[in-house]
């Protein structure tokens, strides 16, 4: 009866925790009007296949909820619109295939204004995916947006800074803009600060009353892929899901089994 009781008890005292996503949703924004995209998209085609393939398929909560991908040539393009990342590797990987196939000459006019344009349109489209499932009871309300670009970083901020001012970004946590680097093209001293998103000696922009995280990266896969599976850190670790109960004094050094030598 005691057991009972006491289980009974344990029970009102944790509750079972509502199964929820804290995760961001990710709007993906590829610049492609670089000279140097016919290499960049082999190698960030490969990169965000591999990550989004473990993001698919890896146990427990969901890591990426959804993701968009956008590319900017001389106008935006959506490939991808808001698609649930666990369990539908299928439909993504026939996105990634489609960006393998665009053009590659990198004769592309410059695309500031695009890049603005899909941001615009990704918010928007958050907007109104976010209010469609509200009705289903998902709580998942926040997104980041990673822009990728082999233009100056500089000159991708000001552009943002001068157009988004009169923008609605209440959902938006983070815009990230990346800068991808040819080896080639760089000193020693700037190898050594291509590193994954938490790493890098790059700082943020403080505008539009939040913060634009500037970084660089390499032209390779490994680079890039890092920079991809900081999408899979958790971002809710500040609530519990987690309870022990241990039994008082089933563990006492005498009562604890020995292993002898």
């Amino acid at each position: 009866m005691n057991s009972r009781r006491l289980l009974s008890e344990t029970r009102r005292t944790f509750p079972a925790p509502k199964v929820y996503c804290q995760q961001p949703s990710r709007i993906l924004i590829v610049d492609v009007t670089s000279p140097s995209w016919t290499n960049t998209c082999s190698v960030l085609s490969e990169a965000l296949e591999n990550t989004l393939c473990l993001a698919s398929s890896l146990a427990g909560p969901c890591r990426v909820p959804l993701l968009s991908l956008y590319v900017v040539q001389n106008q935006q393009e959506c490939l991808l619109p808001f698609t649930q990342v666990k369990e539908n590797f299928a439909r993504i990987q026939a996105c990634i295939s489609e960006l393998r196939s665009l053009p590659r000459e990198g004769c592309f006019p410059q695309g500031g204004n695009g890049v603005v344009q899909a941001v615009q349109d990704g918010l928007q489209q958050f907007k109104q995916y976010s209010r469609h499932t509200a009705v289903g009871g998902s709580t998942n309300s926040s997104v980041e947006i990673t822009i990728l670009t082999s233009h100056s970083s500089k000159e991708m901020v000001k552009q943002l800074e001068k157009k988004l001012k009169d923008v609605d970004l209440v959902s938006l946590r983070r815009i990230q803009v990346i800068e991808v680097l040819k080896r080639d093209f760089l000193e020693p001293e700037d190898v050594e600060q291509c590193m994954p998103a938490e790493e890098s000696g790059s700082g943020d922009i403080a505008i539009l009353g939040m913060d634009i995280d500037v970084q660089t990266t390499e032209d390779n896969v490994i680079s890039l892929e890092m920079l991809f599976k900081t999408w899979l850190h958790d971002s809710g670790t500040e609530r519990e899901h987690l309870h022990l109960l241990l039994p008082s004094g089933g563990f006492s050094p005498a009562t604890a089994p020995r292993t002898p030598l």
